[in-house]
């Protein structure tokens, strides 16, 4: 081989070895832009926290939104809700039960009020009321009771019982009926529910 021929090879393997160096450098310095990547991501992903999500009233007051399988409500407060929510319902008088009775429709949900209102129809308390021109109240007259406690299809829900004594007054009557009523109340969304509770069944013997 000439030395000419042997000076063109040098140069080749110069060139050669050059430009692998160069792409070698490349190839790491990528590596590392790539693994900084990598490790911001993670940290990123770690730092992201999970969104909440609220609920706000026609006048901007936000509610947090809470799962309807959680109670929200004391028992002391539960039971005294149903004790107003029941005085409520059947405080009414024969000239304007029907607006009275539209009242109390915040207390139960669509199921529970139709089973109110068929639960005044079929004691005759309503009919009575009507008849005779009287004027209906109602006092809890003994301890409300939790009889169940539970979990009903997603929605934490309570059955409850209290002894209602309930008077009928006119200008020349006054009559008392001992009734017992049987109630179940279930959670329900806080949009439409204030206490994010209504009665969704309603018995009365």
């Amino acid at each position: 081989m000439s030395i000419e021929s042997q000076e063109l090879e040098y140069q080749k393997n110069n060139l050669y070895r050059d430009h692998y160096r160069i792409a070698l450098g490349a190839t790491l310095f990528m590596g590392l832009i790539c693994g900084a990547l990598a490790v911001i991501m993670v940290l990123m992903s770690l730092g992201i926290q999970q969104p909440k999500y609220y609920a706000t009233t026609t006048t901007g007051d936000v509610i947090p939104l809470q799962s309807l399988s959680e109670p929200v409500v004391t028992k002391p407060y539960l039971l005294q809700w149903a004790s107003l929510a029941t005085r409520a319902a059947y405080n009414l008088d024969f000239n304007n039960y029907q607006q009275q009775i539209a009242a109390a429709a915040p207390y139960f949900t669509a199921d529970g009020f139709l089973k109110f209102k068929e639960a005044l129809k079929s004691t005759g308390l309503l009919d009575t009321m009507i008849k005779k021109k009287l004027i209906m109240s109602a006092i809890v007259s003994g301890d409300p009771v939790i009889i169940r406690d539970y979990i009903s299809h997603g929605r934490h829900a309570w059955n409850i019982q209290l002894p209602l004594m309930i008077t009928f007054q006119s200008a020349s009557a006054h009559t008392i009926q001992h009734v017992m009523v049987s109630m179940k109340i279930q959670r329900v969304p806080v949009l439409s529910a204030e206490k994010g509770i209504q009665i969704s069944d309603f018995r009365v013997g």
